[in-house]
């Protein structure tokens, strides 16, 4: 997991999340129903408690709806019970570990280990992690230099290099959503992933003053 910043920002022309998750209910002809969730975690989270957050990408009110203990296999059963498709974040001790999109009816599995993570039964919530481990290479790409250069330059107090990073920054910070954006442009999202919170990777720039 990065420790730098989280990315948030909107990228321009962004179709609404509410949108996208009324189409996406309706071209699914979905009922309210439960969507279940297992997962398999290292045997480090063993008897710790998982937690399942609701995400709202617009207001940034999360709540934190169930959890569940993890047992000491290192397995887990979420049960959902939602009317429309909602994207979820799953932690451990205040430390995120995957957001899943779960629709009504879903039975989504996760395995979690140290070669990375695996999902199966909801093709949206692989797009949601293959689209973190991209951004998290396009950060590291276009905008660790200059995070990690503008802490330097603020501990300096050298005015100038502190000017100068801020310019970089700006630059990196371009790219970096220029090359995001190419990515969700990708068909299946536009049709099948809520686009709100794919864009709400944008950019924090670093506090120099």
């Amino acid at each position: 997991m990065i420790t730098y910043p989280s990315a948030k920002a909107k990228i321009n022309s962004i179709v609404s999340m509410g949108m996208l998750l009324i189409l996406l209910l309706a071209s699914m002809g979905v009922a309210a129903q439960p969507a279940i969730v297992t997962g398999t975690l290292p045997q480090e989270f063993s008897g710790k408690s998982i937690q399942l957050t609701l995400i709202n990408y617009e207001t940034r009110n999360d709540k934190v709806i169930q959890e569940a203990k993890i047992s000491r296999d290192g397995k887990f059963t979420l049960t959902i019970r939602l009317k429309e498709p909602e994207i979820y974040d799953l932690g451990v001790d205040n430390s995120s570990l995957v957001q899943v999109l779960a629709k009504p009816g879903d039975n989504i599995h996760l395995t979690i280990n140290k070669d990375g993570m695996r999902v199966t039964g909801s093709k949206e919530t692989q797009y949601l992690i293959d689209y973190e481990a991209y951004r998290k290479k396009v950060f590291s790409k276009y905008l660790k230099r200059t995070y990690d250069s503008s802490e330097v330059a603020v501990k300096s107090g050298n005015e100038a290099r502190i000017e100068y990073w801020n310019v970089e920054h700006e630059k990196a910070s371009q790219n970096y959503k220029a090359e995001l954006a190419k990515w969700v442009k990708q068909p299946f999202l536009l049709i099948r992933l809520p686009l709100y919170t794919i864009a709400y990777a944008g950019i924090q720039k670093p506090i120099l003053r």
